[in-house]
């Protein structure tokens, strides 16, 4: 009953290369995929010193320029006598009110709520923040990349060999 509508609507070309692509998929999910675990650490090495480094960076613009705000630690100790920044970058509504504070936190479109997701800030730099102070932009811009490193280190690090089979030491996907 298929092959009469598949005809009418000129998908007979699509079907086909549809279905040859079911076998290399199949053959993937049975063979599995080639991963190298010492390149794939390595990687996840240099992108770990990466994040750390823009981390300190994200910490010491606050430190630096707000000192007098609620975003450093203000209780130092005889262990660690110098301010530290209050910030947990990976919490989007402490970022949020971090850039809202500085006047350069954008709105979704959709929603009008205030955001740091990564599309909608890449934007602003060219649109709702395109004239604020450079060293903002260049904020905004670190914490963007803060953001890709973090990713890398998170989803694509060290966790991601739970998906790595045993007994093959191969990928395989599951469709």
């Amino acid at each position: 009953k298929q092959l009469p509508q598949i005809d009418e609507k000129g998908l007979v070309n699509c079907i086909s290369l549809e279905m040859l692509f079911l076998e290399v998929l199949g053959d993937i999910e049975y063979k599995g995929i080639h991963f190298d675990r010492d390149i794939w650490e390595q990687n996840y090495n240099k992108n770990l010193v990466e994040f750390n480094k823009l981390k300190k960076e994200l910490d010491d613009y606050v430190i630096n320029n707000l000192g007098f705000t609620h975003f450093i630690t203000k209780q130092l100790d005889l262990f660690n006598p110098e301010a530290k920044c209050d910030i947990n970058w990976k919490s989007p509504k402490q970022v949020t009110e971090f850039f809202d504070y500085l006047g350069v936190c954008p709105r979704d479109k959709d929603s009008g709520k205030l955001t740091v997701n990564g599309k909608v800030m890449q934007a602003s730099l060219t649109s709702t923040n395109k004239d604020k102070p450079q060293h903002l932009k260049d904020l905004i811009s670190l914490y963007l990349r803060y953001k890709e490193y973090e990713r890398s280190c998170s989803t694509f690090g060290i966790d991601f060999f739970k998906y790595v089979n045993p007994v093959t030491d191969r990928l395989h996907s599951n469709y």
